[in-house]
């Protein structure tokens, strides 16, 4: 049975004006059909006192009932690429969503 954040959760991610139809493809396994909110910024590189944003940078977010990503897999969002660096860490309330740092796979 789900809970009221778990019902909250899902609709946000329901939402196409929030949240984007994408494919997750894991270093091993079947590719997993999800939808997930993009987060610009998160290419962001402290120099000195000023970041420095680039564009070959996302942070991801995926409801963890969907799936749970991993280092190397990719998020495939229309035409783009976005590889998982790092190891994906809980967000948000009872940890329901995933968070991945990504970088846009250059063709």
């Amino acid at each position: 049975m789900s809970n009221a954040y778990e019902l909250a959760a899902r609709a946000v991610f329901d939402d196409p004006n929030i949240s984007r139809a994408a494919v997750y493809l894991p270093p091993a396994g079947d590719d997993v059909p999800c939808r997930v909110i993009v987060q610009a910024g998160a290419g962001s590189i402290q120099t000195s006192n000023m970041p420095v944003f680039s564009n070959k940078g996302r942070a991801l977010e995926v409801l963890a009932s969907v799936l749970t990503p991993t280092q190397g897999g990719v998020f495939q969002i229309g035409d783009d690429a976005w590889r998982v660096e790092g190891d994906p860490t809980y967000s948000g309330p009872n940890m329901l969503v995933w968070r991945c740092n990504t970088r846009l796979v250059e063709t």
